[in-house]
């Protein structure tokens, strides 16, 4: 008999340790999404609570083609406000004020302090990637910032649940582009999104600590968003510290006009700019 207990010790411990290495299912959702169009507009849902937000944050950018050249790590400040107006102040690591740039419907306009230099062009996905190396339109900018899904639009779509990793799984294919994103089911909330082109991934975006935001019972944003561009060899992470909201903006903070003497550089558009266009806002 106690030889028996002896080997049924080690037998029942490895039984334990096999159950520990085989994930259990999870919980099925109370409400199971099929739609996809239901999934996207749930996981957006707590952007669109927000009108304004402000925050504090680390950003951290290499561009491995332009070597030690091309990393960057800097304090920044932003102010966003929905659908497409945004501010974004860089400081260096000791406090000092480096960068300042503003989007709008109005244009977009950065100001470099140490070159002494006034930057300005259209509000597009351009201006977007000399901002803050995401390639995002204004608007699609702000809602990656606050967690929505970055989509592509058209094509055919397909959602599944998979109860092993307790994640919403949505494919979209548009002719030779994928788009494969995966969504926890609390929430729910946006995991990761990569997006092919042929056979190479472009890009790939993913969440991390989403935290809620004090004044918006119920909301809960990312607070660690990573972009990487395999094909460009970059990647930007963006930590996000704090979170406030301000509902009472000065007019002009979404408007950055040059200061005097300094030199002025078009960007992202052909020169001369529409004369529709304002810089600065």
């Amino acid at each position: 008999m106690s030889a028996i207990r002896r080997a049924g010790a080690p037998l029942a411990l490895l039984a334990l340790l096999a159950a520990a290495g085989c994930p259990r299912p999870h919980p099925r959702p109370v409400e199971v999404f099929k739609s996809p169009d239901a999934l996207v507009a749930a996981a957006s849902a707590a952007a669109g609570k927000v009108v304004t937000l402000v925050g504090d944050m680390k950003v951290d950018s290499f561009d491995r083609k332009g070597g030690v050249k091309g990393k960057v790590k800097a304090d920044a400040s932003f102010i966003l406000r929905r659908p497409d107006e945004l501010r974004i102040d860089v400081f260096d690591l000791g406090g000092v004020p480096l960068v300042s740039a503003v989007t709008s419907p109005g244009g977009f306009a950065l100001y470099d302090m140490g070159a002494k230099t006034y930057y300005y062009g259209p509000p597009s996905p351009c201006s977007m990637e000399v901002l803050l190396a995401l390639p995002f339109g204004p608007a699609e900018l702000v809602q990656v910032m606050l967690g929505a899904p970055p989509l592509l639009e058209g094509g055919t779509h397909s959602l599944r649940y998979n109860g092993k990793t307790g994640e919403y799984e949505l494919k979209i294919a548009r002719g030779e582009e994928k788009q494969e994103c995966f969504f926890e089911a609390t929430g729910p909330r946006l995991r990761a999104c990569t997006l092919t082109r042929g056979d190479k991934v472009v890009s790939r975006l993913s969440y991390e600590s989403w935290e809620e935001v004090e004044g918006l019972p119920g909301v809960r944003l990312p607070r660690r968003l990573y972009y990487e561009q395999p094909v460009e060899s970059s990647d930007v992470l963006i930590k996000i510290k704090k979170v406030w909201v301000d509902k009472d903006l000065d007019p002009e903070t979404f408007v950055l006009a040059a200061p005097t003497g300094v030199a002025t550089v078009p960007v992202c558009a052909p020169e001369p700019p529409p004369e529709t266009f304002v810089p600065g806002g």
